[in-house]
């Protein structure tokens, strides 16, 4: 199927026909998008699969660890008061933050380089954003925080109506990150980045929210499936090791295929939305694309390079 590189045809793109566009995209670049998977993607899907589980092991390890010092005889206040418990909760923590941060740097180089690709198929066939996130996400944790220490003085009406309210504004703030992504990288505005960007999101992805917020629960739906078949697998005792780590393989194969064509479809996005509000200019991508890779060679002479 010929990809659709024309606003007006992307302008009309639903949900059945990003995610079609996604995939022709895929399959006629294939080489490409394999080794952007195989050097960046899978190891970005094996750092989230192994943060889990290490997570999930070294989290347990502590609670085992002060529940038997209770159990022993000493009191909550003494065990929680202990060097050894803070030492462990800190260097824990740590662990998570290294990760993430590692989880971060491998995701924006993904972005980018899927950002890059697609761009120049289009094109050719016819870190403070971050930051900004982060700070958003964490003053939006507080609220979640705060009716679970306090769900026994709260109904649960009111638990089931904040906690619907919560996931809207969630699924709202990931979509217009998602896109400012890839605002930061294809805008040919330099300045255009954190708060700037997601405002330019927000603006671009108006008339197009509800087919961008379910393309995004969609696929964090896949991921989240996955991750807990994921700690499933781990759990079986029954199963012997070498069924374990072939289940584990192909749960690792899954999250790399679905951050693909999650981001391809980001992509996707990012140019029906242009298309839509008529701000998708050709010539003025291909320029700003430039700047980036006047050294670009074409892969092969299939045309891949910028006019």
């Amino acid at each position: 199927m010929e990809i659709r590189s024309e606003p007006e045809d992307l302008k009309v793109l639903g949900i059945f026909g990003i995610f079609g566009e996604a995939s022709n995209i895929i399959n006629s670049w294939k080489q490409i998008f394999n080794k952007i998977t195989i050097f960046l993607i899978l190891p970005l899907s094996f750092i989230f699969l192994a943060n889990i589980h290490v997570s999930r092991i070294v989290f347990s390890g502590i609670l085992q660890d002060e529940i038997a010092s209770i159990m022993q005889g000493h009191s909550l206040d003494r065990s929680i008061n202990d060097s050894s418990f803070w030492s462990k909760f800190i260097g824990f923590w740590m662990f998570v933050a290294a990760n993430n941060f590692l989880v971060m740097i491998i995701s924006l180089l993904s972005t980018s380089a899927i950002v890059y690709t697609v761009s120049c198929i289009y094109i050719n066939a016819a870190a403070n954003l971050t930051l900004s996130y982060h700070a958003v996400y964490i003053a939006m944790s507080f609220p979640i925080l705060l009716v679970l220490s306090s769900h026994n003085a709260i109904s649960p009406t009111v638990v089931i109506i904040f906690t619907i309210v919560y996931l809207m504004g969630f699924t709202c703030i990931n979509v217009i990150w998602h896109l400012a992504c890839v605002v930061s990288v294809v805008e040919e505005d330099q300045n255009l980045c954190g708060i700037k960007a997601m405002k330019k999101s927000k603006a671009l992805v108006k008339g197009k929210f509800l087919v961008s917020s379910f393309i995004f629960v969609m696929v964090h739906s896949c991921l989240v499936m996955i991750q807990v078949a994921s700690m499933r697998i781990v759990e079986k005792t029954t199963w012997m090791i070498w069924v374990k780590v072939i289940y584990e393989i192909l749960c690792l194969l899954s999250i790399s295929l679905v951050i693909q064509v999650g981001l391809v479809m980001e992509c996707v996005i990012y140019f029906v939305c242009k298309s839509y509000h008529d701000e998708f200019d050709k010539t003025s991508l291909a320029n700003h694309l430039k700047v980036y890779l006047e050294d670009y060679v074409d892969l092969k002479g299939k045309g891949m390079g910028i006019p």
